[in-house]
């Protein structure tokens, strides 16, 4: 049964009459770039403020490309996260990041919205036995990201 789901999954073509860039794209990107750059200045506890708040910022303008290239965002958005977590870590500092970063899950929204059934289903797998691969309880294994990945997936057609 989920081999059958992700077949069809994987052969659903890209959303028809993707809208253009609205204004309301440009208000987002710019009140999180406002918010990141006040986050990154007026938190006491942000470790590498300039390198986070500079990424923080920098990355918030992908969201207006959201809907033409969602998979290119999503590699970029995420790959950069993971390139300064990975970076962090073998610093040995915990916890680099500013809260306003929540914003490249839209990114991720906008992959199973916008994109075509291939790259949703390449990229949902690694998520999903990435985050089934953390140490939880058993019955919560990958249901996070399941659920993430399932609910625009579940209304693509909207």
């Amino acid at each position: 049964m989920i081999t059958n789901a992700l077949r069809s999954l994987w052969a659903e073509p890209r959303a028809a009459a993707v809208p253009e860039r609205l204004s309301r794209d440009w208000v987002l990107v710019g009140a999180l770039m406002v918010t990141a750059l006040l986050e990154g200045v007026l938190r006491d506890d942000v470790a590498w403020r300039p390198v986070v708040t500079i990424v923080t910022v920098g990355l918030a303008p992908v969201l207006l490309w959201r809907r033409t290239h969602p998979l290119v965002c999503v590699v970029v958005g995420f790959g950069t996260g993971m390139a300064l977590g990975l970076a962090s870590q073998l610093a040995g500092i915990p916890g680099v990041g500013l809260n306003t970063m929540i914003y490249i899950l839209v990114l991720a929204y906008a992959l199973v919205r916008w994109g075509s059934g291939r790259p949703v289903t390449t990229t949902a797998r690694p998520t999903i036995v990435r985050s089934s691969s953390r140490h939880r309880p058993a019955r919560y294994r990958g249901l996070g990201a399941a659920a993430t990945v399932a609910r625009p997936a579940s209304r693509s057609s909207c």
